[in-house]
């Protein structure tokens, strides 16, 4: 008895078993099926290869580059806005078939489905298939909630309703679907730029002339001096992110936007030896509604000539490119590290007041002075000569009282010379000045060398006098 019991439970642990291995992954693959039932397609993202917008007889085609970016090959060959295309391939493909049911051909009008707010023809191409093919989704219009959108696959007279991220996705025209950037520039690869500036009634433009230098740059025309690195940060940022408002492709003539000849030109080289690289924006008349362009107050058409697009720039770019020469100069006075600088001299033609700092971060006068120093008063020293900016560039030979400087400021670490700042004669409300970041003369405000004047007594750390005990 006790054995057939034995048996009995047996039977029954692998009857159990086998339930749950093979009963659940039935219930598994029922409810994976049914899930798979409510997709709205059942491609895969990553196996589409290309995809065609159709809509009021036109056609837009767009094509996934190796590299995974996108390109629009119809009707006209531009890089194409990558997320844009790649969102629409996600939100179809993760949308579900909410509702569904039969209506006659003669109602689909009604749901903007004949014709077709946009046809969608998707190019499916699976690595391990032996060919592509396409599936075609036609989108209508939203539901009367807004919160739906109605599509149907041709040749189906079954309606259905799904996310309307859908519509909003799939309902894009041509300037939508490309990439807007006006000129495809790697700001840190730009080693020369060359801007020739808007010329006006009798006069030609100006022409500027720049080369990097490490990390900084340099003005070679019209003038030779340092250029101001977050000036020309600025420049090269507005270059890059500037995005075309319009764009108007194969044009009969260039001459009517300004571009034969330009009004204004942009060259930049990029990369240096074999990676050497240049490229040209041309900058036309003003924009007007023409031919596509919103003719937007303050923008401009412009093109790079390796494209056969004019488009519409903001004013903004066109506004830095016209800049004064003057604009783009360094405008700091001296260049150095604050937390490097452990002496500091200031010298005028009577005396010399030098203090440093010890091993304990405390200031000290240097003989023939003596004594501690207040701390917050030499950093205010450091700090006035960090913010220190020229007012006006002088380009004409002269002495400027700056061969006998009026006041001298000296920042050292140990015996190293970082950086020093030399004032000289007075002109009106300003002086003549000149630092060892440009070693050009400039104009300053007349109070910036009075920030520099100190004394003894002032500098000096006094000590607290003892309150007397009662």
């Amino acid at each position: 008895m006790k054995r057939t019991w034995t048996v009995v439970l047996v039977v029954v642990a692998l009857a159990l078993g086998l339930w749950a291995y093979y009963g659940e992954r039935y219930l598994d693959e029922r409810a994976r099926a049914k899930m798979l039932a409510k997709k709205l397609v059942h491609f895969n993202e990553q196996d589409v290869a290309a995809v065609t917008l159709i809509a009021a007889g036109d056609t837009v085609m767009g094509t996934k580059q190796p590299d995974n970016k996108w390109q629009i090959e119809r009707p006209i060959i531009w890089p194409a806005e990558s997320w844009v295309w790649e969102s629409l391939v996600r939100e179809v493909r993760a949308s579900n078939r909410d509702r569904m049911w039969v209506v006659p051909q003669d109602s689909l009008r009604f749901y903007g489905l004949d014709p077709p707010r946009m046809r969608v023809v998707f190019h499916v191409r699976p690595a391990k298939a032996a060919e592509a093919w396409t599936d075609t989704l036609d989108v209508g219009i939203m539901t009367p909630t807004d919160s739906r959108c109605y599509v149907r696959f041709p040749r189906s007279d079954t309606l259905i309703t799904t996310s309307l991220s859908v519509y909003s996705s799939a309902l894009k025209n041509l300037f939508d679907l490309r990439d807007k950037t006006v000129l495809v520039v790697e700001p840190t690869r730009v080693q020369e730029i060359t801007i020739t500036q808007a010329h006006s009634a009798g006069s030609k433009g100006a022409r500027l002339t720049f080369e990097r230098e490490g990390e900084n740059w340099r003005m070679t025309t019209p003038y030779l001096r340092a250029a101001d690195p977050d000036t020309m940060n600025a420049l090269l940022n507005e270059i890059k992110n500037t995005k075309a408002a319009a764009f108007i492709d194969n044009p009969s003539a260039v001459t009517s936007f300004g571009l034969d000849p330009p009004v204004a030109e942009l060259r930049l080289v990029l990369g240096v030896g074999t990676d050497r690289v240049e490229k040209r924006l041309l900058i036309g008349s003003a924009a007007r509604k023409l031919g596509g362009s919103t003719g937007q107050a303050g923008n401009a058409y412009a093109m790079d000539p390796s494209r056969n697009s004019v488009m519409e720039v903001p004013g903004t770019l066109v506004r830095q490119i016209n800049r004064p020469a003057e604009n783009y100069g360094d405008r700091r006075l001296a260049k150095f590290e604050r937390r490097e600088i452990n002496r500091v001299a200031v010298a005028t033609p009577e005396s010399t007041i030098t203090v440093a700092m010890d091993t304990t971060s405390t200031w000290h006068l240097q003989p023939p002075h003596t004594g501690t120093v207040k701390r917050w008063r030499v950093n205010t020293l450091v700090a006035d000569a960090d913010l220190a900016r020229a007012k006006e560039f002088i380009d004409a030979p002269g002495s400027y009282g700056l061969d006998h400087p009026r006041l001298s400021v000296r920042l050292y670490h140990d015996d190293e010379l970082k950086s020093e700042i030399d004032f000289g004669n007075a002109k009106g409300n300003m002086m003549y000045a000149r630092g060892s970041a440009t070693h050009h003369v400039v104009l300053v405000d007349a109070q910036l060398m009075s920030k520099f004047r100190v004394s003894v007594e002032e500098l000096i750390e006094r000590p607290v006098p003892q309150t007397p005990r009662l």
